[in-house]
């Protein structure tokens, strides 16, 4: 019948014929007379989709298949009934027409949309690509200007000697930092930097390359002292935690302060530490500055998420009744009585040796 050209309707009562869309046909029903209408198969386009028409009878349906107001179609919109989407139904020659148009005017419009969203960004590409080149240019200077200072502080030590930077690589955290740089995942050999102390570093340590001597990394930078100098030089270097606890502390803190790179930090972690050991009260000892290696301990004072000069001294200052002094040589918290130094003052006051 399809090559020889003959049209066919097939007609069923049945809830779900499994020949229904397939071919020319339509699911019939009974109204509340008695009488025959179309519950599926016959369409009308409406609004970019298709709809049944619900007062269509079969007696009605019969005079507009053999008058050939309504002929077999593909639909290619969504038929737009919680039933099933048929692949072939029956519409009207003008229904067939509309969704020409239909599709025609949305293939248009997502066309244009898609000239524009490629142009936003080609635009946003453009204005990326000028604030990289920038932010290169800013963190290029910001790497020139600590080498240089670290170059200077690193002569300055060695004069002096070199006891100091040789107690800090004794430190744990310093240890697995350049070990860990070294092995195969960077290999990259660096020991801690010189000019620890400066305030471009965050509050991290310097990772400096022994063959270059420029800065590579920062062990364990502080989010709330990432700002300024600091900024441009941490966006552009790898930024080392202990732990994969206090990266995601990091990310985290400076995404709340909104200081983040626009192509984003540069970060990595040593590792995950291992289970506390317990003794059987079940209380874990920290390590102290005064029972560590620490006969001259460097101190400084962590205020309000900033770190200043600190000293023993023989009696508790009023900074120390309600802050903490970290030893710089063995990171842990000094627990005898110091004094904040203020500037010019280092070495004014009356002190006491540790112990």
């Amino acid at each position: 019948m399809r090559e020889h050209g003959v049209t066919s309707c097939w007609f069923s009562d049945r809830p779900r014929p499994p020949w229904l869309g397939t071919v020319p046909s339509v699911r019939l029903t009974t109204d509340a007379d008695g009488g025959l209408t179309v519950a599926e198969g016959l369409v009308k386009f409406t609004g970019g989709g298709w709809e049944t028409p619900t007062d269509a009878s079969l007696t009605n349906l019969l005079r507009w298949v053999f008058a050939r107001r309504v002929v077999p179609h593909a639909p290619r919109a969504r038929i737009r009934y919680p039933l099933r989407q048929l692949s072939q139904v029956w519409t009207a020659p003008q229904y067939v027409t509309a969704e020409d148009a239909y599709l025609v005017e949305t293939e248009k419009r997502q066309r244009l949309q898609e000239e524009r969203q490629a142009a936003y960004r080609e635009k946003r590409e453009k204005e990326l690509a000028k604030i990289r080149a920038r932010n290169a240019e800013s963190r290029a200077r910001a790497i020139a200007k600590v080498t240089v200072v670290e170059g200077k502080v690193r002569e300055l030590h060695r004069r002096a000697g070199s006891e100091l930077h040789d107690k800090l690589m004794e430190r744990a955290d310093v240890q697995e930092a350049v070990a860990f740089l070294a092995s195969d995942a960077y290999n990259i050999p660096v020991p801690a930097g010189w000019s620890w102390s400066e305030g471009h570093w965050a509050g991290g340590m310097p990772l400096i390359r022994t063959d270059e001597w420029v800065p590579t990394a920062v062990l364990d930078p502080e989010p709330g002292q990432v700002r300024g100098d600091a900024f441009r030089l941490l966006a552009g270097l790898l930024l080392l935690f202990p732990t994969k606890a206090r990266k995601e502390r990091f990310e985290r803190n400076t995404r709340r302060r909104r200081k983040v790179p626009i192509d984003g930090w540069h970060t990595d972690f040593i590792a995950d530490p291992p289970a506390p050991a317990s003794d059987g009260a079940g209380a874990r000892r920290r390590r102290t500055a005064e029972e560590g290696n620490c006969p001259q301990p460097q101190l400084v004072a962590k205020i309000s998420r900033a770190e200043y000069p600190a000293e023993p001294a023989a009696e508790l200052g009023p900074a120390a009744a309600l802050y903490t002094a970290v030893c710089l040589m063995c990171g842990g918290p000094y627990n005898r009585p110091w004094r904040r130094v203020l500037p010019g003052d280092r070495g004014g006051g009356q002190t006491a040796k540790a112990t």
